[in-house]
């Protein structure tokens, strides 16, 4: 890190919490912060015989992270140095896609304990199994990819002139930005829709208010135990779980055209009829959710959540 963001980022570091810290203070503490931790993330999971189920799990939230802040600090990274280092967190993330889904169904079909779902079980292990070095492999291309682009800036290459990002206080700027960021999430979750693209698009906006929020810790230290958190969690978690039926069904549907045994193939379209089922009950609740109480509630918790002094 050359000497003026060094200068920049040890200063954060003393003034932690104040309201007084600038966009580059937070932007590069948190920013490293980030990396640091998908770094660990895919080194621990890389390196171990077998990439475990939480640590796939964990590598992909800490992208998921990563990505959300350089989402939530674009105006002041430098363009090239951005667009690069979310493409390989996107790959990163979507290599790990199939083994997480697998490790989900995995779950779900040990906790059903039918000999169907012991049989379909087998199946989609068989299937995982074969999946890991070639995950493995991409994993470790893009792990190069992301250590040499680290090494490559010396620093967060900021886009804006030094004097304006260390000049401008982050606590108005982060609420404003995330108070855009609540009012889009409200109006995705207001819309009276239940159709697949409208339920991944609520998703999308609900993952990037979470995260969102997380950056405001320093100067909201109560996010994470607040009401508003507490609801999105849940809401998020809903939406994790219609969005794993939908995949599963896509998986179990493409097990069953490779299946060469009749066994298997009545197998896998009973497993898929349970998660065709599961949905339905997924997608009542979250009607239930987009109540307009529910909604207003939850409006009403960001606001107080966002409330300036």
């Amino acid at each position: 890190m050359n000497s003026d963001l060094s200068n920049v980022f040890d200063a954060g570091s003393e003034t932690s919490g104040s309201s007084e810290m600038s966009i580059a203070e937070i932007a590069v503490r948190t920013l490293i912060d980030r990396l640091e931790e998908v770094d660990g993330w895919l080194r621990e999971t890389s390196e171990s015989a077998t990439p475990f189920k939480e640590r796939v799990h964990q590598l992909r939230v800490a992208s998921r992270r990563a990505v959300a802040v350089f989402d939530f600090f674009h105006p002041f990274i430098h363009k090239v140095f951005r667009r690069r280092a979310v493409k390989l967190l996107k790959q990163l993330r979507s290599c790990l896609g199939r083994l997480r889904d697998y490790d989900v169904m995995v779950d779900q079909l040990e906790q059903d304990r039918s000999k169907n779902a012991k049989r379909v079980s087998k199946l989609v292990q068989t299937s995982r199994k074969k999946l890991i070095p070639i995950t493995k492999k991409r994993m470790r291309k893009i792990s190069e990819k992301l250590n040499a682009l680290r090494s490559d800036a010396t620093a967060i290459p900021l886009r804006t002139s030094k004097t304006e990002v260390t000049s401008t206080a982050f606590r108005p700027w982060a609420l404003d930005y995330v108070e855009t960021i609540a009012h889009r999430f409200i109006r995705s979750l207001q819309k009276d829709d239940s159709s697949a693209e409208s339920t991944h698009q609520l998703r999308i906006h609900a993952k990037k208010l979470r995260y969102s929020l997380e950056i405001l810790l320093p100067i909201v230290p109560d996010t994470l135990t607040s009401p508003a958190y507490a609801r999105l969690q849940a809401l998020q978690s809903l939406l994790g779980d219609i969005q794993d039926g939908v995949v599963q069904q896509a998986t179990l549907h493409g097990l069953c055209r490779k299946a060469r045994k009749r066994w298997a193939a009545d197998a896998i379209k009973k497993e898929t009829r349970k998660r065709r089922r599961r949905n339905v009950e997924f997608l009542r609740k979250l009607d239930h959710l987009r109540s307009s109480n529910e909604t207003d509630a939850f409006e009403k918790e960001l606001a107080i959540l966002l409330e300036r002094d």
